[in-house]
């Protein structure tokens, strides 16, 4: 069980999937040029706009608000051969959770109870091991699957670790409430005037 299940929780900890940071830079590569020379998104290309849209969201508030932003090793490994997404990425997040032994075993035992890929283990693992509170991802194959959060949720109870809340950057904008200038999550999605407002104070990558 996560810490924000019961109740609303302040967000100490955050960080991202690989592909919430690709969305980032589709959204200023691809998207970006097209409606600055007044052009419209394409019809089959509109929910891939909007996710990238909810994916920079995320990020700008993440920059904008006092929150921890931890890096993930496997995260980093990952976009090494893709130079802008690595670039953005070490943009965001200066400091990286190290793939430890503690971590590799605790992927291992995921990797045995149900079908997930060995980088997602390893990034499930190391926000496990080093107590992060949120997990932004939008892959709904494996990590976002109910059968996947209550066997990540049983192993890391039984060795003692919290488990992050993995949400999509769209999921968390709908749980989002800010309380004494303190980003906190809810259980459950809240009335969009309770919402985050965005203003950032940042310029994101």
């Amino acid at each position: 069980m996560t810490k924000f299940a019961e109740g609303l929780a302040k967000i100490r900890s955050m960080t991202v999937d690989t592909n919430v940071v690709s969305d980032l830079v589709s959204l200023a590569a691809v998207y970006g040029p097209l409606l600055e020379s007044g052009g419209q998104i394409p019809a089959h290309r509109q929910q891939h706009y909007e996710r990238c849209v909810f994916s920079k969201l995320a990020i700008y508030i993440m920059l904008d608000f006092d929150v921890e932003r931890v890096g993930l090793k496997a995260v980093y490994r990952e976009l090494l051969e893709k130079p802008p997404l690595h670039m953005v990425y070490r943009t965001i997040f200066q400091s990286e959770a190290k793939i430890t032994r503690e971590a590799k075993n605790l992927a291992d035992k995921y990797s045995k109870k149900f079908s997930i890929g060995s980088g997602d283990a390893a990034i499930v693992a190391l926000c496990s091991t080093n107590g992060v509170d949120v997990l932004l991802t939008w892959n709904r194959e494996h990590l976002l699957k109910a059968i996947a959060l209550e066997e990540i949720e049983r192993i890391n109870m039984a060795a003692g670790l919290q488990t992050p809340e993995i949400l999509t950057p769209a999921a968390f904008r709908d749980r989002l409430m800010l309380v004494n200038r303190k980003l906190s999550l809810s259980p459950h999605p809240v009335l969009p005037v309770y919402r985050v407002g965005f203003s950032p104070s940042r310029r994101a990558p």
